[in-house]
C-alpha cells in the first residue's frame, strides 16, 4: 500500500522537535496511526489492542515503560489511563523531546 502524505506531518514533526509527548486525535479511519507509524518506523510500535499488552500496561504500569526503550509509540493509550502518570514522571525526568507518541480515536 502507498503512503498518502498528510499535511499534519509537518506539524506532528515540529511538535516531536519541541515537546516530549505529541499526540495525534481525530475521527476514525482518518489515518492518525498511519500517519504516526509513518514519522516514527524506527521507534517501538506498541498497541493496546493487545489483550497481553494492555492487562501488563493496567496491572504493571510502573514498569511498562521499563520493559520498552523509549522513545515509543503507543496506540490506544486510552485503554490505560494509569500509564499517564508514569509518563509524566518520565517526561520530567529527562527532559527529552519526542519520547511518546500516541494516537487518541476522538468521538465527534
Amino acid at each position: 500500500m502507498t503512503y498518502i502524505s498528510r499535511h499534519a506531518e509537518t506539524t506532528a514533526d515540529k511538535a516531536a522537535k519541541m515537546f516530549p509527548v505529541v499526540l495525534i486525535t481525530g475521527a476514525r479511519q482518518v489515518g492518525k496511526t498511519t500517519l504516526l507509524k509513518h514519522m516514527t518506523s524506527d521507534i517501538p510500535y506498541l498497541t493496546l489492542d493487545d489483550p497481553i499488552l494492555l492487562q501488563n500496561a493496567i496491572e504493571e504500569a510502573g514498569s511498562f515503560f521499563k520493559m520498552t526503550p523509549l522513545p515509543v509509540m503507543l496506540d490506544e493509550i486510552q485503554y490505560a489511563p494509569s500509564l499517564f502518570s508514569y509518563i509524566k514522571m518520565s517526561v520530567d525526568e529527562s527532559g527529552k523531546k519526542g519520547q511518546f507518541f500516541f494516537d487518541r480515536f476522538a468521538a465527534i
